[in-house]
C-alpha cells in the first residue's frame, strides 16, 4: 500500500489493522505513516555513521558525509605549499622549502622531483604538477561518487580554487538522502528532514504518487531515483529495513491502541 518496488506486506497488515482501530479510512492512515516512512528510510540512506541504527544523530551523519568528502579529494590532491611546509619544517628545510616553492610555481617537474625525494617525500613525487584540475577527481571517482584508491595525482599550485572546489562539493552532500525528500513533497505532512538535506546540491530525484483515496486497493508510491551515490538495488535495500523497522513500531503501537481500547 505504500509502494515503491519494496515489498510492503508486513507493514501493509499493520496499516489495515490500525485504521480498523482507528475507524478510518485507511488512506488517512497511509498519508500519516509515509511520513514517518521517508523520515526512517532517510536516516538509513547514505551518508550515514556507519550503522543501520534509526537513532543516529543528523549532525554526525552530516559530519560524516562532509569528512568523507574532503577525505577524497584530499586523496588526489596536495598543494605545493603543504608541501614546502613539510620540507620547511625539517632540518635545514627552509631554503630548500622555497626553491620548491619556486620550481612548483614554474612547472619545474624534476627540480620538484628531486627535492620531494630528498625530503622523504616521494610518494607524491608523481603527482602532476600545475594549477588545479578537477579532472583527476571526476577520473578516480566510482559509480558511488566516492574516490577509488590511489596515489595523489596533482601538486596544486592554486591553492585557494583547491579550497573553493572542495566547499563546492560539500555543499552536494546528502544528495542521496534528498531523493526521499523530493518523493515525500506531495505529503501533507512533511517529514522532519534537517536542511541540510534538502538544500544538498547537484541531485536528489524522487518519484511521488498518491492514490490513497481510491475505495479498493489504495496505496502510495515513494520512489527515490537519484542517480548518483547509489544503484538502484542499494536503494531499495534502505527501503526495505525501513519498511521492516517501521511494520515494527507500528505494531506496537497498534498492539497498545488495542490495549487501551479494550480497558475502556
Amino acid at each position: 500500500m505504500i509502494s515503491g518496488d519494496v515489498d510492503t506486506m508486513g507493514l501493509d497488515s499493520w496499516l489495515v489493522k490500525k485504521a480498523s482501530v482507528m475507524g478510518v479510512a485507511l488512506g488517512v492512515v497511509l498519508r500519516e505513516e509515509a511520513s514517518f516512512l521517508v523520515e526512517t528510510v532517510t536516516k538509513l540512506t547514505p551518508p550515514t555513521d556507519g550503522s543501520m541504527r534509526v537513532g543516529q544523530s543528523w549532525a554526525v551523519q552530516k559530519r560524516m558525509g562532509v569528512n568523507a568528502v574532503r577525505g577524497d579529494i584530499g586523496g588526489v590532491y596536495v598543494t605545493s605549499a603543504s608541501l614546502a611546509g613539510m620540507i620547511r619544517e625539517q632540518t635545514g628545510g627552509e631554503d630548500a622549502a622555497k626553491g620548491f616553492s619556486k620550481a612548483a610555481r614554474k612547472g619545474n617537474v624534476p627540480e620538484v622531483q628531486r627535492l620531494l625525494y630528498a625530503y622523504g617525500l616521494g610518494t607524491y613525487a608523481s603527482g602532476v604538477v600545475g594549477q588545479f584540475d578537477p579532472s583527476h577527481h571526476r577520473r578516480r571517482r566510482n559509480r558511488r561518487g566516492r574516490v577509488r584508491r590511489g596515489g595523489v595525482e596533482q601538486i596544486v599550485t592554486n591553492g585557494p580554487v583547491l579550497n573553493a572546489y572542495k566547499r563546492s562539493q560539500v555543499k552536494k552532500v546528502g544528495q542521496l538522502k534528498r531523493g526521499w525528500w523530493v518523493a515525500a513533497r506531495g505529503l501533507k505532512r512533511r517529514p522532519r528532514l534537517p536542511a541540510w538535506v534538502s538544500a544538498a546540491e547537484g541531485g536528489g530525484s524522487g518519484i511521488f504518487k498518491d492514490m490513497t483515496r481510491k475505495k479498493l486497493n489504495p496505496y502510495l508510491q515513494l520512489s527515490n531515483t537519484s542517480k548518483h551515490g547509489a544503484s538502484q538495488n542499494r536503494v531499495l535495500r534502505f527501503g526495505e529495513l525501513a519498511v521492516r523497522l517501521r511494520a515494527g513500531k507500528l505494531e506496537r503501537s497498534v498492539s497498545h491502541m488495542v490495549r487501551r481500547k479494550w480497558r475502556r
